[in-house]
């Protein structure tokens, strides 16, 4: 196991060293992702490109939520508000 973590200790909420490095690793990863994916999606038809373009915004924008609740997401949820998902 890459973080020593295991499915019983994410169920039960661990939040620890561990934790926050697997959140970390899988951010970046999640990030590196949704770049490689932007190619693809500018290829679709308009509607859509729009449509897939705006998700992928959306969740990338969550993702700087989860750090911004420093990881927490067992007890906070991460979202974008209407403001905010306006503004992207």
């Amino acid at each position: 196991m890459r973080f020593d973590l295991t499915r019983e200790d994410i169920l039960n909420g661990v939040y620890d060293q561990r934790y926050i490095n697997m959140m970390r690793f899988e951010i970046r990863r999640a990030r590196r992702l949704y770049l490689e994916a932007m190619p693809g999606i500018a290829m679709l038809n308009v509607s859509g490109r729009t449509v897939v373009g705006e998700a992928a915004l959306l969740y990338r924008v969550i993702l700087d939520e989860i750090e911004a609740i420093r990881y927490q997401t067992h007890i906070q949820r991460a979202y974008v508000s209407g403001k905010k998902n306006l503004a992207y």
